[in-house]
């Protein structure tokens, strides 16, 4: 975090057992992909940046992929991306998507795997793909 964040931010950050402090904020524990969050208060309000490292679509496969389903799988998650700050809004609409990305037919590697497998043990059909 930016050493000009308000008290407050920092401590609420620190107060969750999800997040544990890093060097330029916070790291998320609970997700399976590598995520971090970073507050700046240059301005009013506190400034977010959220960071999720996951994997494309062609290094999560087992198999490979074809260039045209690899093309538009970028196309659609960068549609999704620019569309994430609504995300953050109030009002969610859920559209049965477990993980945004996942084609299905494929097998996946890990963490990928981990996360279709939980998904059927905790679902009642099957995973929501």
């Amino acid at each position: 975090m930016s050493s000009n964040v308000p008290d407050g931010v920092a401590s609420a950050f620190q107060a969750h057992d999800a997040y544990e402090a890093t060097d330029g904020g916070y790291a998320l524990t609970t997700t399976t992909f590598e995520t971090t969050v970073a507050a700046t208060a240059d301005g009013d309000p506190v400034q977010y940046a959220v960071t999720v490292l996951v994997p494309t679509l062609d290094a999560a496969t087992v198999e490979e992929i074809g260039d045209v389903l690899a093309e538009s799988w970028r196309e659609t998650l960068t549609r999704r991306l620019e569309e994430a700050p609504k995300a953050t809004r109030a009002r969610v609409d859920l559209d049965a998507t477990y993980v945004e990305g996942i084609v299905p037919g494929y097998e996946y590697e890990s963490p990928v795997s981990s996360l279709i497998s939980e998904a059927s043990q905790a679902g009642e059909g099957g995973t929501p793909l």
